[in-house]
C-alpha cells in the first residue's frame, strides 16, 4: 500500500527540467556550437574573447551571456552565410521572449 502511495505522489507532480550551462569555449568550441548544444531553458556562457562567426538562435529559448560583459565579449559577424543578408546574430525561426543575448558586442 505504501508503494502505492509514493508511486501516486511521483506521478503526480510534473519533473523538473533542470536547465544546464553549455562553457564556450571549455564545452563548445564556438557559440553557434554551444546554442547548437542548447536546449530551451539552457544557458551559453561565453568566456572573452572575439568569435569570427554568425548565431542563430534556431527558435531555442535559451540565453547567451558572457562571461565579462561588452568590452571583453566579441561576435565578429566576419562569416556570414548569405553576404548579402549578413546578420551577426538571428532570431527568425520563432524565438519567443525566453531567448536572450546578454553582454556581447555584436
Amino acid at each position: 500500500m505504501r508503494s502505492l502511495f509514493i508511486t501516486a505522489i511521483v506521478l503526480a507532480f510534473p519533473v523538473i527540467a533542470m536547465s544546464a550551462t553549455i562553457h564556450v569555449p571549455v564545452d563548445q568550441p564556438t557559440i553557434q556550437a554551444g546554442i547548437d548544444a542548447a536546449f530551451d531553458g539552457d544557458t551559453v556562457l561565453v568566456a572573452p574573447g572575439t568569435y569570427v562567426e554568425n548565431i542563430d538562435f534556431k527558435g531555442k529559448g535559451v540565453t547567451l551571456e558572457s562571461v565579462e560583459g561588452p568590452h571583453y565579449t566579441v561576435i565578429d559577424g566576419g562569416s556570414p552565410s548569405n553576404p548579402d543578408y549578413g546578420s551577426v546574430v538571428t532570431f527568425d525561426s520563432g524565438e519567443v521572449l525566453d531567448s536572450e543575448l546578454i553582454g556581447c558586442r555584436v
